[in-house]
């Protein structure tokens, strides 16, 4: 069976591979790096000859990234019923060639997962350059989290070389729409020479 793989062109297997269900890029790469290189050519052509390129190309890095899978549970469930990141299952993946991580990341900070982003980082996977995550921990309440990404607690076993960036105003706007007091209290004692827009317009109008 391989003599005959290796004898086909790779025209043709990626001719082959076109007809297959587009979530199959996972059992195509376990077959040989040949297969691989194949369906990412083959996923290059397509998004060359279609018009919505941008969103072919952000399908083609998600998938099969998707959240249910890396996530045993919704973001809003408490941090302590498991819903952390199923770090084996990235690692997997994007051993196989997955490599965008902003949804991964987002959705780890949304869940408070410390753990999660600690491996997502130690390994390499991503960077804290982003102030969109301390937004998203913010706006999903997860006050641990925010502080940890800021370098204002240490968790011992999860210690990090550089803290993430933030945008204090977007912190405060996201946390004040969803009613997270403890949010928007941390970043009113922490945001140093930043203007905060204060969000009187929240709630009933009197």
């Amino acid at each position: 069976m391989s003599s005959m793989n290796d004898e086909l062109p790779d025209v043709v297997l990626m001719k082959i591979f076109g007809y297959l269900p587009k979530f199959s890029f996972i059992q195509i790469a376990l077959v040989s790096k040949r297969f691989r290189d194949a369906w990412i050519a083959m996923k290059i052509i397509h998004q060359s000859q279609s018009g919505n390129e941008d969103l072919i190309e952000n399908q083609f890095k998600t998938n099969p990234l998707l959240i249910g899978n890396l996530f045993p549970k919704p973001w809003s469930f408490s941090p302590d019923e498991n819903v952390g990141l199923h770090t084996s299952l990235l690692k997997f993946y994007v051993e196989n060639g997955y490599g965008n991580m902003k949804k991964v990341l987002e959705n780890a900070a949304s869940r408070g997962d410390i753990e999660g982003i600690h491996f997502m980082v130690k390994n390499g996977f991503c960077a804290l350059d982003d102030d969109n995550i301390c937004t998203m921990a913010g706006a999903a309440g997860q006050l641990k989290l925010l502080r940890w990404l800021r370098g204002d607690i240490i968790v011992e076993q999860f210690k990090l070389l550089e803290y993430c960036p933030w945008d204090p105003t977007e912190v405060h706007r996201e946390a004040a729409e969803n009613s997270h007091d403890d949010v928007i209290e941390y970043v009113e004692k922490n945001s140093e020479n930043h203007h905060i827009a204060y969000a009187y317009s929240v709630g009933l109008p009197w």
